[in-house]
Protein backbone atom coordinates (compact mmCIF):
# COMPACT_ATOMS: atom_id res chain seq x y z
CA UNK A 1 0.00 0.00 0.00
CA UNK A 2 1.47 3.33 -0.76
CA UNK A 3 0.66 6.14 1.09
CA UNK A 4 -0.40 9.75 -0.51
CA UNK A 5 -0.86 13.20 1.16
CA UNK A 6 -2.12 16.15 -1.68
CA UNK A 7 -1.60 19.13 -1.18
CA UNK A 8 -3.30 22.14 -3.56
CA UNK A 9 -4.47 25.63 -2.57
CA UNK A 10 -7.41 24.92 -4.86
CA UNK A 11 -9.94 22.51 -4.30
CA UNK A 12 -11.39 21.50 -7.66
CA UNK A 13 -7.09 20.27 -7.97
CA UNK A 14 -6.96 18.10 -5.28
CA UNK A 15 -10.64 16.69 -5.71
CA UNK A 16 -9.34 15.90 -9.52
CA UNK A 17 -6.06 14.12 -8.10
CA UNK A 18 -8.42 12.52 -5.61
CA UNK A 19 -10.39 11.20 -9.12
CA UNK A 20 -7.21 9.83 -10.96
CA UNK A 21 -5.63 7.90 -7.57
CA UNK A 22 -9.36 6.27 -6.79
CA UNK A 23 -8.31 4.22 -9.57
CA UNK A 24 -5.17 2.18 -7.71
CA UNK A 25 -6.20 -0.10 -5.31
CA UNK A 26 -2.93 0.18 -3.68
CA UNK A 27 -2.65 3.81 -3.30
CA UNK A 28 -4.33 5.11 0.61
CA UNK A 29 -5.28 9.13 0.66
CA UNK A 30 -3.87 9.84 3.93
CA UNK A 31 -4.97 13.66 3.48
CA UNK A 32 -6.03 16.59 1.48
CA UNK A 33 -4.83 19.95 2.17
CA UNK A 34 -5.43 23.34 0.88
CA UNK A 35 -3.10 25.05 3.36
CA UNK A 36 0.31 23.93 3.17
CA UNK A 37 1.52 24.57 6.41
CA UNK A 38 -1.40 22.25 7.78
CA UNK A 39 0.04 19.78 5.84
CA UNK A 40 3.92 20.54 6.81
CA UNK A 41 2.16 19.78 10.45
CA UNK A 42 0.57 16.57 9.30
CA UNK A 43 3.63 15.65 8.43
CA UNK A 44 5.99 16.16 11.08
CA UNK A 45 3.79 12.70 13.15
CA UNK A 46 2.73 11.22 9.67
CA UNK A 47 5.00 10.63 6.84
CA UNK A 48 3.36 9.23 3.92
CA UNK A 49 5.45 7.73 1.06
CA UNK A 50 4.67 10.62 -1.65
CA UNK A 51 3.02 13.95 -1.86
CA UNK A 52 1.92 15.42 -4.97
CA UNK A 53 2.17 19.03 -4.89
CA UNK A 54 1.12 22.68 -6.04
CA UNK A 55 3.97 24.89 -6.49
CA UNK A 56 2.27 28.26 -6.84
CA UNK A 57 0.76 28.48 -3.57
CA UNK A 58 0.05 31.59 -0.95
CA UNK A 59 1.70 31.59 2.05
CA UNK A 60 4.49 28.55 1.01
CA UNK A 61 5.68 27.78 -2.77
CA UNK A 62 5.97 24.09 -3.95
CA UNK A 63 9.35 24.75 -3.86
CA UNK A 64 9.88 25.53 -0.20
CA UNK A 65 7.18 22.82 0.68
CA UNK A 66 9.64 20.44 -1.16
CA UNK A 67 13.07 21.28 0.84
CA UNK A 68 10.61 21.21 4.32
CA UNK A 69 9.56 17.75 2.99
CA UNK A 70 13.32 16.81 3.00
CA UNK A 71 14.31 17.69 6.48
CA UNK A 72 11.17 16.38 8.53
CA UNK A 73 10.44 13.21 5.85
CA UNK A 74 13.63 12.58 4.06
CA UNK A 75 11.46 8.68 2.78
CA UNK A 76 8.73 10.82 0.87
CA UNK A 77 8.60 11.11 -2.78
CA UNK A 78 7.59 14.23 -4.31
CA UNK A 79 5.22 14.92 -7.39
CA UNK A 80 5.08 18.08 -8.59
CA UNK A 81 1.39 19.40 -9.89
CA UNK A 82 1.11 22.72 -11.70
CA UNK A 83 -0.17 24.42 -14.33
CA UNK A 84 3.67 26.34 -14.51
CA UNK A 85 6.04 23.87 -17.06
CA UNK A 86 8.94 27.20 -16.70
CA UNK A 87 9.40 25.60 -13.18
CA UNK A 88 9.46 22.31 -14.41
CA UNK A 89 13.91 22.29 -14.07
CA UNK A 90 13.79 23.45 -10.12
CA UNK A 91 11.17 20.83 -9.78
CA UNK A 92 14.28 17.89 -10.26
CA UNK A 93 16.65 20.25 -8.21
CA UNK A 94 14.74 19.12 -5.15
CA UNK A 95 14.63 15.88 -6.18
CA UNK A 96 11.30 15.39 -7.01
CA UNK A 97 10.47 11.88 -8.39
CA UNK A 98 8.15 13.99 -11.16
CA UNK A 99 6.49 16.66 -12.72
CA UNK A 100 2.79 16.80 -13.80
CA UNK A 101 1.40 20.09 -15.87
CA UNK A 102 -2.33 20.77 -15.39
CA UNK A 103 -4.84 20.25 -16.84
CA UNK A 104 -3.58 16.35 -16.38
CA UNK A 105 -3.73 13.59 -18.90
CA UNK A 106 -4.38 10.20 -18.02
CA UNK A 107 -1.79 8.77 -20.10
CA UNK A 108 0.35 11.00 -18.33
CA UNK A 109 -0.43 10.34 -15.10
CA UNK A 110 -0.19 6.77 -15.92
CA UNK A 111 3.27 7.01 -16.20
CA UNK A 112 4.24 9.13 -13.21
CA UNK A 113 2.16 6.63 -11.09
CA UNK A 114 4.30 3.79 -12.75
CA UNK A 115 7.57 5.81 -11.76
CA UNK A 116 6.52 5.96 -8.59
CA UNK A 117 5.31 2.20 -7.59
CA UNK A 118 8.51 1.44 -9.23
CA UNK A 119 10.26 3.93 -6.92
CA UNK A 120 8.18 2.71 -3.81
CA UNK A 121 9.17 -1.25 -4.67
CA UNK A 122 12.96 -0.46 -4.90
CA UNK A 123 12.71 1.44 -1.60
CA UNK A 124 11.11 -1.04 0.40
CA UNK A 125 12.82 -3.93 -1.18
CA UNK A 126 16.49 -2.06 0.02
CA UNK A 127 15.06 -1.93 3.48
CA UNK A 128 14.64 -5.16 3.37
CA UNK A 129 17.82 -6.39 2.15
CA UNK A 130 19.42 -4.39 4.49
CA UNK A 131 19.90 -5.45 8.09
CA UNK A 132 16.43 -5.35 9.01
CA UNK A 133 15.14 -4.17 12.56
CA UNK A 134 11.82 -6.11 13.50
CA UNK A 135 9.56 -5.07 17.17
CA UNK A 136 7.55 -8.50 18.12
CA UNK A 137 5.05 -7.42 20.87
CA UNK A 138 2.37 -10.66 20.86
CA UNK A 139 3.51 -12.81 23.02
CA UNK A 140 6.97 -12.41 24.40
CA UNK A 141 8.73 -8.56 22.92
CA UNK A 142 11.83 -8.73 21.81
CA UNK A 143 13.47 -6.47 19.44
CA UNK A 144 14.96 -8.24 17.13
CA UNK A 145 17.78 -7.45 13.93
CA UNK A 146 18.48 -9.54 10.86
CA UNK A 147 21.79 -9.46 9.35
CA UNK A 148 23.89 -11.93 9.41
CA UNK A 149 23.52 -13.22 12.37
CA UNK A 150 21.01 -12.72 14.73
CA UNK A 151 20.92 -10.26 17.38
CA UNK A 152 18.09 -9.56 20.12
CA UNK A 153 18.58 -6.04 21.77
CA UNK A 154 19.57 -6.03 25.50
CA UNK A 155 18.15 -2.96 27.79
CA UNK A 156 20.43 -1.07 29.87
CA UNK A 157 17.32 -0.90 32.48
CA UNK A 158 14.26 -1.82 32.76
CA UNK A 159 12.98 1.51 32.98
CA UNK A 160 14.04 2.10 29.58
CA UNK A 161 12.81 -0.97 27.76
CA UNK A 162 9.47 0.34 29.20
CA UNK A 163 9.59 4.32 28.87
CA UNK A 164 10.51 2.46 24.82
CA UNK A 165 7.29 0.28 25.13
CA UNK A 166 5.10 2.85 26.30
CA UNK A 167 6.08 4.74 23.18
CA UNK A 168 5.25 2.31 21.67
CA UNK A 169 1.85 2.15 22.69
CA UNK A 170 1.38 5.53 22.27
CA UNK A 171 3.01 5.53 18.97
CA UNK A 172 2.79 8.80 16.39
CA UNK A 173 1.07 10.84 19.16
CA UNK A 174 2.81 13.21 21.27
CA UNK A 175 3.43 12.52 25.38
CA UNK A 176 3.97 14.92 27.75
CA UNK A 177 6.40 15.08 30.26
CA UNK A 178 4.15 14.90 33.29
CA UNK A 179 2.49 11.66 31.27
CA UNK A 180 5.74 9.79 31.76
CA UNK A 181 6.67 10.47 34.67
CA UNK A 182 3.39 9.65 36.03
CA UNK A 183 3.41 6.51 34.03
CA UNK A 184 7.63 5.59 34.73
CA UNK A 185 8.03 7.58 38.24
CA UNK A 186 4.73 7.33 39.98
CA UNK A 187 5.26 8.51 43.75
CA UNK A 188 8.98 9.74 43.18
CA UNK A 189 9.89 13.46 44.30
CA UNK A 190 9.22 15.76 41.45
CA UNK A 191 13.15 16.85 40.75
CA UNK A 192 14.19 13.74 40.54
CA UNK A 193 11.30 12.08 38.93
CA UNK A 194 12.06 14.63 36.02
CA UNK A 195 15.77 13.88 36.30
CA UNK A 196 15.38 10.04 36.01
CA UNK A 197 12.93 10.52 32.88
CA UNK A 198 16.22 12.18 31.13
CA UNK A 199 17.99 9.95 32.08
CA UNK A 200 16.29 7.47 30.76
CA UNK A 201 16.03 8.86 27.88
CA UNK A 202 19.27 9.23 27.02
CA UNK A 203 19.90 5.61 27.92
CA UNK A 204 16.77 4.62 25.06
CA UNK A 205 18.94 6.88 22.44
CA UNK A 206 22.14 5.45 22.97
CA UNK A 207 20.40 1.61 23.24
CA UNK A 208 18.52 2.09 19.98
CA UNK A 209 21.58 3.76 18.36
CA UNK A 210 24.12 1.37 19.94
CA UNK A 211 22.11 -1.99 18.10
CA UNK A 212 22.11 0.10 14.75
CA UNK A 213 18.30 1.18 14.54
CA UNK A 214 18.67 3.22 11.63
CA UNK A 215 16.21 6.67 12.04
CA UNK A 216 14.76 5.66 8.85
CA UNK A 217 13.30 2.95 10.26
CA UNK A 218 13.01 4.02 13.88
CA UNK A 219 12.63 7.82 14.78
CA UNK A 220 12.39 8.94 18.39
CA UNK A 221 11.66 12.62 18.21
CA UNK A 222 12.09 15.46 20.94
CA UNK A 223 8.41 15.38 21.67
CA UNK A 224 8.27 12.02 23.04
CA UNK A 225 6.52 10.55 20.07
CA UNK A 226 7.94 7.20 18.11
CA UNK A 227 7.84 7.13 14.40
CA UNK A 228 7.89 3.08 13.17
CA UNK A 229 8.41 2.19 9.94
CA UNK A 230 6.07 -0.40 7.88
CA UNK A 231 6.22 -3.58 8.69
CA UNK A 232 8.47 -2.82 11.54
CA UNK A 233 6.23 -4.18 14.20
CA UNK A 234 3.34 -6.53 14.52
CA UNK A 235 1.43 -4.57 16.69
CA UNK A 236 1.11 -1.14 14.72
CA UNK A 237 1.27 -3.22 11.49
CA UNK A 238 -2.25 -4.70 13.12
CA UNK A 239 -3.47 -1.43 14.57
CA UNK A 240 -3.04 -0.03 10.48
CA UNK A 241 -4.59 -2.71 8.99
CA UNK A 242 -7.74 -2.54 11.37
CA UNK A 243 -7.68 1.09 10.60
CA UNK A 244 -8.02 0.78 6.77
CA UNK A 245 -9.87 -2.11 6.78
CA UNK A 246 -13.34 -2.71 7.64
CA UNK A 247 -14.49 -5.75 5.50
CA UNK A 248 -12.47 -8.42 3.81
CA UNK A 249 -12.38 -8.91 0.41
CA UNK A 250 -10.06 -10.42 -2.18
CA UNK A 251 -7.46 -7.53 -1.96
CA UNK A 252 -6.80 -7.75 1.62
CA UNK A 253 -7.24 -11.35 2.59
CA UNK A 254 -3.95 -12.68 1.91
CA UNK A 255 -2.47 -9.10 4.23
CA UNK A 256 -5.80 -10.06 6.67
CA UNK A 257 -3.71 -13.71 6.71
CA UNK A 258 0.34 -11.82 7.39
CA UNK A 259 -1.36 -9.74 10.46
CA UNK A 260 -3.11 -12.87 12.13
CA UNK A 261 -0.01 -14.86 11.67
CA UNK A 262 1.86 -12.50 13.67
CA UNK A 263 -0.33 -12.42 16.63
CA UNK A 264 1.67 -15.45 18.28
CA UNK A 265 0.10 -14.33 22.23
CA UNK A 266 -0.79 -11.63 24.26
CA UNK A 267 0.34 -8.23 24.00
CA UNK A 268 3.43 -8.09 25.67
CA UNK A 269 2.25 -11.24 26.99
CA UNK A 270 5.24 -11.08 29.69
CA UNK A 271 5.48 -7.57 30.73
CA UNK A 272 3.59 -6.53 33.56
CA UNK A 273 2.53 -2.96 32.96
CA UNK A 274 -0.88 -1.75 34.37
CA UNK A 275 -0.95 0.70 31.21
CA UNK A 276 -1.37 -2.25 29.19
CA UNK A 277 -4.04 -4.27 30.25
CA UNK A 278 -6.52 -2.26 28.85
CA UNK A 279 -4.92 -2.23 25.01
CA UNK A 280 -3.75 -6.12 25.76
CA UNK A 281 -7.90 -6.55 26.10
CA UNK A 282 -8.84 -4.73 23.27
CA UNK A 283 -6.18 -6.33 20.57
CA UNK A 284 -7.21 -9.58 22.17
CA UNK A 285 -10.63 -8.70 21.31
CA UNK A 286 -9.93 -7.20 17.85
CA UNK A 287 -7.94 -10.74 16.78
CA UNK A 288 -10.89 -12.69 17.40
CA UNK A 289 -13.43 -10.49 15.56
CA UNK A 290 -10.60 -10.53 12.64
CA UNK A 291 -10.97 -14.58 12.62
CA UNK A 292 -14.43 -14.07 12.74
CA UNK A 293 -14.49 -11.94 9.92
CA UNK A 294 -12.09 -14.56 7.79
CA UNK A 295 -14.29 -17.40 9.09
CA UNK A 296 -17.67 -15.75 7.74
CA UNK A 297 -15.83 -14.17 4.29
CA UNK A 298 -14.88 -17.49 3.22
CA UNK A 299 -18.11 -19.61 4.16
CA UNK A 300 -19.41 -16.98 1.42
CA UNK A 301 -16.98 -17.73 -0.33
CA UNK A 302 -17.89 -21.85 -0.25
CA UNK A 303 -14.27 -22.60 0.89
CA UNK A 304 -15.30 -24.65 3.97
CA UNK A 305 -12.01 -26.01 4.81
CA UNK A 306 -10.42 -22.78 5.32
CA UNK A 307 -13.11 -21.05 7.09
CA UNK A 308 -13.17 -24.22 9.34
CA UNK A 309 -9.05 -23.73 9.78
CA UNK A 310 -9.67 -20.01 11.23
CA UNK A 311 -12.12 -20.91 13.90
CA UNK A 312 -10.01 -23.85 15.11
CA UNK A 313 -7.83 -20.97 15.51
CA UNK A 314 -9.82 -19.42 17.47
CA UNK A 315 -11.25 -21.75 19.65
CA UNK A 316 -7.20 -22.54 20.50
CA UNK A 317 -6.46 -18.94 21.55
CA UNK A 318 -9.89 -18.81 23.42
CA UNK A 319 -11.92 -22.18 23.93
CA UNK A 320 -14.49 -19.72 25.72
CA UNK A 321 -15.63 -18.60 22.78
CA UNK A 322 -19.28 -18.81 22.01
CA UNK A 323 -19.46 -16.96 18.86
CA UNK A 324 -16.80 -19.18 17.21
CA UNK A 325 -18.45 -22.51 18.58
CA UNK A 326 -20.89 -21.85 17.50
CA UNK A 327 -20.07 -21.05 13.82
CA UNK A 328 -18.21 -23.92 14.11
CA UNK A 329 -21.28 -26.26 14.86
CA UNK A 330 -23.17 -23.96 12.50
CA UNK A 331 -20.43 -25.03 9.89
CA UNK A 332 -20.35 -28.79 11.17
CA UNK A 333 -24.10 -29.11 10.56
CA UNK A 334 -24.34 -27.35 6.82
CA UNK A 335 -21.80 -29.76 5.72
CA UNK A 336 -23.19 -32.75 7.45
CA UNK A 337 -20.02 -33.35 9.33
CA UNK A 338 -21.32 -35.32 11.96
CA UNK A 339 -18.08 -36.60 13.70
CA UNK A 340 -16.38 -33.59 13.95
CA UNK A 341 -20.04 -31.99 15.27
CA UNK A 342 -20.37 -34.57 17.87
CA UNK A 343 -17.00 -33.64 18.82
CA UNK A 344 -17.05 -30.02 18.72
CA UNK A 345 -20.42 -30.57 21.26
CA UNK A 346 -19.50 -32.24 23.63
CA UNK A 347 -16.64 -30.07 24.56
CA UNK A 348 -18.68 -26.74 24.24
CA UNK A 349 -21.56 -28.83 26.73
CA UNK A 350 -19.03 -29.17 29.28
CA UNK A 351 -17.34 -25.94 29.12
CA UNK A 352 -20.96 -24.26 29.29
CA UNK A 353 -21.88 -26.00 32.18
CA UNK A 354 -18.40 -26.04 33.91
CA UNK A 355 -18.50 -22.29 33.28
CA UNK A 356 -21.74 -20.66 33.24
CA UNK A 357 -23.90 -23.49 34.23
CA UNK A 358 -25.74 -23.47 31.46
CA UNK A 359 -26.76 -25.72 28.54
CA UNK A 360 -26.02 -25.37 24.68
CA UNK A 361 -28.82 -23.92 22.38
CA UNK A 362 -31.44 -26.62 21.51
CA UNK A 363 -31.12 -26.62 17.96
CA UNK A 364 -27.48 -27.84 18.51
CA UNK A 365 -28.70 -30.31 21.16
CA UNK A 366 -31.52 -32.13 19.24
CA UNK A 367 -28.74 -32.34 16.02
CA UNK A 368 -26.38 -33.97 18.52
CA UNK A 369 -28.90 -36.72 19.80
CA UNK A 370 -29.57 -37.24 15.87
CA UNK A 371 -26.60 -37.43 15.28
CA UNK A 372 -25.69 -39.59 18.04
CA UNK A 373 -28.73 -41.69 16.98
CA UNK A 374 -27.29 -41.89 13.02
CA UNK A 375 -24.20 -43.49 15.05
Amino acid sequence: MISVLLVDDEIPALEELEYFLSSYRDVSIWGMYTNPIEALKFMETKKPDVVFLDIDMPGINGMEFAVKIQDIAIQTEIVFVTAHHEFSLQAFDVHAVDYILKPIVRERFKKTMARLMEQCTIKRELHKTTESIFIKCFGKFEIIKNGQTKEILKWRTNKTKELFLYLLYKHEKTCTKNELITVLFHGIEEKKAHNNLYVTMYYLRKNLEDFGVDRSILLLKEDYSLEVYDGTCDYIELLRFLHKNLTLDEDNIDRCHQVIESYKGCFLEEEDYSWAYEIREYLDRKYEELLVLMADYYQKKNKMNKAENILRRLLRYNPLTEEGCRMLLELYMNTHNTEAFIKLYQAYEKTMKDELGLMPEKKYHDYYLMSQEIK
